[in-house]
């Protein structure tokens, strides 16, 4: 089987985990989106792609290990094929980089690649990006306003306040038009502001005609520096301290805004619970693939706070 059958095999094994019930925008045109931006940049890969299939495989808004568990899964159906243990090693590596705090290690190339993809839609048109907010709440309705707000501003201010939203030359020239969106979410977050007129859904942001100039984007072979460790360091979601799993204490945290109950130990006095996942599969379909990470030199790892054990949502 030929690495274009397997990356096919791969779409259709991933599908109906990506159109289940409940994904607002981690489903599959979430995926499309990602694949597009890459694609769309010149810089998609055999194994990037299987990455980008299998990142969001499992998704649940109330657990913390989404990202170990869709790596898991991904990795068992290609033990079913004819694949090397290279390309499962580094496809399991892509995919547990997406989780919402940096791994303990300088980033790889192809990894700032494919969190930087995850998060292209932060540089999306305004409507597009209200489009997506409003998917987010719909994927946390199981919890009250006043958390989802407090969760979401937290993660919105922690996003701002880095130095760079993106660590590739590739996804440089989103910047400003994601800074300009996470600053408008914040405002109506906060009750002030008003959202942008209504579009069409999200679409892969294509890529700018010409790349930045300068040298604080980073391209092949330049260091990538590793992402903050500031609290709420999220992805391209909502974190919920004390809710989806673990998050470090909120109440301890202080500030007017901190819900009131929120406990140290995690749990809000909410009952949220894990609900469980859809136990069917696809059947296996045999394949091959060649691929190898692009190399990329280690960066400099900027200083922050503790790592937040957060949940991806």
């Amino acid at each position: 089987m030929t690495s274009g059958s397997l990356l096919a095999a791969a779409e259709a094994f991933a599908l109906p985990y990506y159109n289940q019930s409940g994904r607002a925008y981690h489903n599959a045109a979430h995926v499309r989106a990602m694949l597009g931006a890459l694609e769309g940049r010149g810089v998609l890969t055999p194994t990037l792609t299987l990455a980008v299939w299998g990142h969001d495989l499992v998704y649940n808004p109330r657990a913390k290990d989404n990202e170990a568990r869709s790596a898991a899964a991904f990795d068992a159906w290609l033990s079913g094929r004819d694949v090397s243990s290279e390309v499962r090693r580094n496809v399991q590596r892509l995919i547990l980089a997406t989780t919402p705090t940096p791994p303990d290690r300088p980033l790889a190339r192809d990894e700032a690649l494919l969190r930087d993809a995850d998060l292209s839609i932060f540089g999306a048109p305004p409507a597009v990006y209200d489009t997506y907010e409003q998917a987010i709440r719909q994927e946390y309705r199981h919890l009250p306003q006043f958390m989802y707000r407090w969760g979401r501003r937290r993660l919105l201010r922690a996003f701002l306040d880095r130095e760079r939203v993106y660590l590739t030359a590739e996804f440089a020239a989103l910047e400003p038009q994601a800074r300009a969106n996470l600053a408008r979410a914040l405002d109506l977050l906060s009750g002030r502001g008003e959202p942008a007129e209504r579009s069409t859904p999200p679409q892969p942001i294509p890529a700018p005609a010409t790349q930045p100039q300068g040298d604080e984007p980073l391209g092949p072979g330049q260091p990538v520096p590793q992402l903050d460790d500031r609290p709420a360091a999220g992805w391209d979601t909502v974190n919920l301290p004390g809710i989806a799993g673990g998050q470090e204490e909120a109440q301890a945290e202080g500030g007017p805004d901190a819900p009131a109950g929120l406990s140290a130990t995690g749990q809000s006095g909410l009952g949220v619970t894990p609900e469980p996942e859809p136990s069917g599969e696809p059947e296996p379909v045999r394949g091959a693939l060649s691929a190898s990470p692009t190399p990329a030199e280690p960066e400099r790892r900027a200083p922050g706070g503790p790592r937040d054990p957060s949940a991806k949502v």
